[in-house]
């Protein structure tokens, strides 16, 4: 039987990972644990920030935020002034996708990335503004402002706890089952919605894995065992699921 592979996404969100998953020879499950709930007036304040700070770059973290922001007029304007930032492929192409020509994309897929980004293009004495979740910490800003840049930042979702649809009945009924080889955990976030969602239940001899450094951290606070990939993407965390025997 194939292994069941999830990740704490929602199935709109999950298709390159289904694909990429099925190709390594496993059943993937979408699971919703979070949603992004947009702020009201999010674009206007971000248009605002913009006009105010007059940034040379603006910096996406997710292809979420563009979406979120770029469907209204003045965003999009504020975007198309300065140079467009990207933390990965994803966010990118939500970005491309609206006519947002990136500038530089991150090679690793991270806030250590974006860092690494802007301090080996030189960015000293530039200004960037970065769209966020409400739920960020402060790492970003500080290693930016270590760089000798002036950041802006402005909170335009949060996420809200959702443990409704997709397939988790699927998942419950394999994990039961001892079919659940892995679950893919995409930010901080998303491990507190499941941890909320799991309520205790525990998943022996299911691999955990975090994509990246600061969903490995929330990992380790919730107390779940993880292997972190080396390549935060979803390719990266399923090679590292395929590196742990999952797969």
């Amino acid at each position: 039987m194939a292994p069941l592979i999830a990740i704490t996404r929602a199935p709109s969100e999950a298709a390159e990972f289904s694909a990429l998953a099925r190709e390594a020879g496993a059943v993937p499950l979408a699971l919703p644990v979070i949603r992004l709930e947009a702020r009201a007036g999010a674009a206007q304040e971000f248009a605002r920030a913009a006009a105010e700070a007059d940034p040379d770059y603006v910096c996406f973290l997710s292809s979420r935020s563009a979406s979120l922001l770029l469907g209204d007029a003045g965003a999009l304007r504020a975007v198309q002034r300065a140079s467009a930032v990207s933390v990965g492929p994803a966010t990118s192409s939500a970005l491309e996708s609206r006519g947002i020509r990136v500038a530089h994309e991150a090679a690793l897929h991270s806030s250590v990335g974006i860092g690494e980004l802007f301090s080996g293009i030189g960015a000293a004495g530039r200004s960037v503004l970065i769209p966020r979740s409400g739920a960020s910490g402060p790492f970003l800003r500080d290693l930016l402002e270590k760089v000798g840049m002036r950041v802006t930042e402005v909170a335009t979702y949060d996420p809200v706890p959702s443990g409704g649809g997709g397939d988790w009945p699927a998942f419950l009924e394999g994990l039961g089952s001892g079919g659940v080889a892995a679950v893919v955990f995409t930010s901080a976030s998303s491990v507190r919605g499941f941890a909320g969602v799991m309520g205790g239940r525990r998943m022996a001899g299911v691999v955990s894995v975090a994509i990246g450094p600061f969903t490995a951290a929330e990992l380790d606070r919730a107390g779940i065992g993880h292997v972190v990939a080396a390549d935060h993407t979803v390719r990266g965390a399923l090679e590292a699921a395929r590196l742990a025997g999952a797969i």
